[in-house]
C-alpha cells in the first residue's frame, strides 16, 4: 500500500481526485478478504491531503497502539509518525511488496535463524533531535516486550506485541548494531518487525507511557501536529525526513465509518481520498470521473467454522459449503470487480501464494453429492447471515451473494438461505435455544453467521420460527 509521504498532490485543489478501495483481492463465503492500495493524485485546499478514513476514531498514536483501530491505523498513522527496522517496498504496484531497509541498513541470521544482527541507519534523528542508535532501538524493545523493565507498557505489549513475541533477548554490539536472539527459528523475523515502530526515547520519558499517545515523536515521513478525537488528525511534513521530504505539506485523517457518508465526503469535496466504497458505488463514481484504484491485498476475512459442533464436524459437509459458493459471480457482479475469489487462505496478494493450492472451484453437483453422502440431504438447509447494521459492507454483499448462490446450488433440494434484517438481538439471545447449532464467524469482528442443517422437519419449522418469525 503506497505511503501517503510518497503522494504528490498538486498546489491547485481537485474535486475529482482520488478514491481508495481496500476491497481487495478475496472473498468467498469460507474464506473472505478485504484491502487495498493506491497512489493519490487528489489534492486537498493548498498541497493537504484529506483523507476518510474507515476507521470509528483516531487511532492511539502511539507506535504499535495505532492498530487499536485495524490495519488503517498502521498504515494511515503509524507508517507516517513512525519507522521500524524494516518495511514493505510499497513503490511498485504491480509487484508482490518485499521487505527492505528502514531504519536498519542490513541484516544477519545466524545459520539456524535464532540470533539477527541489525546494522542500523546512521543519521537518523527523531522529530525533538534525539538520536537514532541502538540505545532508542533498546528502549522501544523494552516497552514492547521486557516486563522487568521499568520502560515496559502492558498495553503495548498486549496491543502491538503479536510481532515480537518468539523475541528472547537482544543486546547492544555498539551504537549502530543491534542483535535479537529468538525462542527459535524465525525466517520471518524482518517481516514481523515492519510493524514494531520506535518512538522517541526523549519524548516517551517525559510525557510517560500514557501521554506519549498525546503528543507522538517518531522519524517518520510526517510529524504530529494537532488531533481531535472523533474529529480529525493532522500531521505536517517531516522537512528533514532521512528518506527525503514527503511532497505534501500536510495529511488530514478524517474517521468516517459509514461507507455512504464516506462517498458523499468525497464527491462533495470535504475529502480528497477515502478507502472502501460500496462496491455498488464504484460504476457510478468511475462514471463522474474519479479516480478508482485497487490492488492485491494480502489479508484474508476467513469464515471460520465451529468444528467441533454438528454440521461442521463432518468434513463432507464443509466442503459442500466451500464448492457451493459462486465466488466469480460473487466477485464480479455484486462486488463490482473490486475482490478476487479466495481458493486458499493464502490470497493471490501474499508472498505465500501457490496456485497448486487452489483448492476449491464452484461445483453446486459435488456439493449436493457431499450433503447427500453426510446425511444432509434431502432433509434441509437453512442459513441466516448478518446484514449491514451488524457487518462491514463487504460482509453484506458477500453474505446475500452466498445466500443466493446457496440457494441455486441446491436448487431442487430443500435449502433456505437468508440474510438478517434486523434480527441480530433475537440471534443473540435465542442461539442457546439449539443444540448442535454452529456459528461461521467473520474476521472482522462482525455478528457470527449462523448455519444451521436440519435433520427434520420439526427442527426445521423450530428454526424459521426462531429466526424468521415464521
Amino acid at each position: 500500500m503506497s505511503t501517503i509521504a510518497r503522494t504528490h498532490l498538486p498546489k491547485s485543489r481537485r474535486r475529482r481526485a482520488v478514491l481508495l478501495t481496500a476491497l481487495a483481492a478475496v472473498l468467498g463465503l469460507l474464506l473472505g478478504a478485504c484491502g487495498g492500495s493506491a497512489t493519490s493524485a487528489g489534492g486537498g485546499v493548498g498541497n493537504t491531503l484529506i483523507i476518510g478514513m474507515t476507521a470509528s476514531d483516531i487511532p492511539v498514536l502511539d507506535t504499535g497502539l495505532a492498530q487499536g483501530q485495524g490495519y488503517e491505523g498502521l498504515r494511515f498513522v503509524a507508517n507516517q509518525l513512525y519507522d521500524g527496522l524494516t518495511r514493505f517496498d510499497l513503490t511498485h504496484g504491480d509487484q508482490i511488496p518485499a521487505i527492505v531497509p528502514d531504519l536498519a541498513t542490513s541484516w544477519q541470521p545466524n545459520a539456524d535463524l535464532t540470533s539477527w544482527t541489525f546494522h542500523l541507519r546512521p543519521n537518523v534523528t527523531f522529530h525533538d533531535g534525539t538520536p537514532w542508535n541502538a540505545d532508542a532501538a533498546i528502549f522501544n524493545l523494552q516497552r514492547y516486550t521486557d516486563k522487568t523493565s521499568p520502560n515496559f507498557y502492558q498495553e503495548l505489549n498486549a496491543q502491538g506485541g503479536l510481532s515480537v513475541q518468539g523475541i528472547k533477548n537482544y543486546s547492544k554490539i555498539d551504537d549502530l548494531t543491534l542483535r535479537i536472539n529468538t525462542n527459535g527459528p524465525w525466517s520471518y523475523l524482518p517481516t514481523d518487525l515492519a510493524t514494531v515502530y520506535f518512538g522517541s526515547p526523549t519524548a516517551i520519558k517525559a510525557e510517560g507511557n500514557q501521554g506519549f499517545a498525546e503528543k507522538p515523536v517518531g522519524t517518520g515521513p510526517f510529524k504530529f501536529e494537532s488531533v481531535q478525537r472523533g474529529q480529525r488528525l493532522v500531521m505536517d511534513r517531516n522537512e528533514n525526513y532521512w528518506n527525503g521530504a514527503p511532497k505534501v505539506d500536510k495529511v488530514i485523517l478524517r474517521p468516517i465509518p459509514d461507507p455512504t457518508a464516506r462517498v458523499a465526503a468525497l464527491r462533495s469535496g470535504e475529502v480528497n481520498w477515502i478507502e472502501v466504497p460500496p462496491p455498488d458505488s464504484v460504476p457510478a463514481l468511475k462514471a463522474a470521473g474519479f479516480n478508482v484504484l485497487t490492488n492485491s491485498y494480502s489479508h484474508v476475512w476467513p469464515w471460520v467454522l465451529d468444528t467441533t459442533k454438528k454440521p461442521f464436524d463432518d468434513v463432507r459437509v464443509r466442503q459442500a459449503l466451500n464448492y457451493a459458493i459462486d465466488r466469480d459471480t460473487l466477485s464480479k457482479s455484486i462486488l463490482n470487480g473490486t475482490g478476487r475469489p479466495a481458493l486458499q487462505y493464502a490470497p493471490v496478494g501474499d508472498a505465500g501464494y501457490d496456485k497448486s493450492l487452489d483448492t476449491y472451484s464452484y461445483d453446486p453437483a459435488k456439493a449436493k453429492q457431499l450433503l447427500a453422502a453426510a446425511g444432509y440431504l434431502p432433509w434441509g438447509v437453512y442459513l441466516a447471515f448478518p446484514n449491514a447494521k451488524v457487518a462491514p459492507p463487504v460482509t453484506e454483499v458477500e453474505a446475500r451473494g452466498a445466500a443466493d448462490t446457496l440457494n441455486r446450488a441446491a436448487r431442487g433440494e430443500n435449502v433456505c438461505a437468508y440474510v438478517m434484517r434486523n434480527k441480530r438481538l433475537m440471534v443473540r439471545r435465542r442461539l442457546t435455544r439449539f443444540v448442535g447449532h454452529a456459528a461461521a464467524t467473520c474476521g472482522c469482528g462482525a455478528l457470527p453467521a449462523v448455519l444451521r442443517l436440519s435433520r427434520t422437519r420439526a427442527e426445521r419449522r423450530r428454526w424459521s420460527r426462531c429466526f424468521f418469525g415464521a
